[in-house]
């Protein structure tokens, strides 16, 4: 083979993803070490000092299983889907470089999708950020159809490669926030041009896995638990310190922070915290249901079944 040809240096990724407190980390307990590294798929556990709120791998598994992407910014600082991706395709590279194999594990199914098939590397401005954020969701849907129409499908339509679905604030907003801070580019170009020359290593990646998905009373069960643990394990007095040191940053936004940095000022009771912090869990676990629903490379297992499916999956 020519030495100038491209051949691909990747041949395949393991994926373990899940809601929270599906048993994921009871699942990579089980993996060896000597033969896995795993790159952390959570937009949360990136951020530094809020290992209890986060509900970030203890130091045990790190030690038994290396993970990558966990505790690597401050939490005033910002993390987003594109940062995620080139992070976790450098990451990529060097475990494979090491001769051993990644598993992308985590519950921020948007990130996962930014790593399987690639983003477009655009840094929109603080003007258009605010621009965008002035305007109603009314009025940028109704602006996104007259800049961009192309960009939308129409309510009875699924969204796919790249369209946007009218309920989807989120990317209604990138849109609109790329549109006004390129000035002329618009998102429905940006994603012609992504389908046309997808990333590289994404292309190079065979993503292979399974997303845990256990019983709807073994999930609340498990979340009410986990809740329990943060507040015995100290969210209140962690999520404290790190107001007191960088203020009303963004690492707070941290699923049940809010309602922690209330205790912490005094301006709620610590006994219902647990409820409180198990509803937020259990609102976010349904978002994250439907979109690993969503993934339909991805099979949706029992926890019950990973060691064995796991087996099958390392023989294919």
């Amino acid at each position: 083979m020519s030495k100038n040809k491209k051949t691909a240096l990747i041949s395949k990724v393991f994926v373990v993803l899940g809601p929270t407190a599906s048993g994921k980390t009871a699942a990579l307990a089980s993996l060896s070490g000597d033969k896995y590294e795993v790159i952390s798929c959570d937009s949360r556990q990136v951020y530094s000092e809020l290992e209890i709120a986060t509900a970030a791998p203890s130091c045990e598994l790190i030690k038994h299983l290396p993970h990558h992407l966990l505790s690597i910014i401050s939490p005033q600082q910002k993390f987003t889907a594109g940062m995620f991706m080139r992070q976790a395709q450098d990451a990529i590279k060097d475990i494979h470089e090491r001769c051993k194999i990644a598993i992308v594990s985590g519950g921020a199914g948007f990130y996962f999708r930014a790593l399987k098939t690639g983003m477009f590397p655009v840094e929109t401005s603080p003007e258009a950020r605010q621009k965008v954020a002035a305007l109603s969701a009314n009025e940028k849907l109704a602006l996104l159809s007259k800049l961009d129409p192309q960009a939308l499908v129409s309510a009875e339509e699924q969204a796919s490669q790249g369209r946007i679905h009218p309920n989807d604030q989120y990317r209604i907003t990138r849109a609109l926030e790329i549109i006004f801070s390129t000035g002329t580019k618009k998102w429905s170009l940006f994603w012609e041009e992504v389908l046309a020359k997808q990333n590289d290593l994404a292309k190079d990646i065979d993503f292979r896995g399974f997303w845990l998905k256990p019983a709807a009373d073994e999930a609340k069960q498990s979340i009410h638990k986990r809740a329990k643990e943060m507040v015995a394990d100290g969210i209140v007095s962690e999520v404290g310190r790190v107001y007191q040191k960088y203020g009303d940053c963004e690492g707070l936004s941290t699923i049940g922070c809010k309602e922690a940095l209330r205790v912490y000022l005094g301006k709620s009771s610590e006994s219902e915290l647990s409820l409180k912090l198990a509803r937020g869990h259990l609102y976010y676990a349904k978002k994250q249901r439907v979109w690993f629903n969503k993934e339909k490379d991805i099979e949706a297992i029992k926890p019950s079944e990973f060691k064995m499916r796991w087996k099958m999956l390392e023989d294919s």
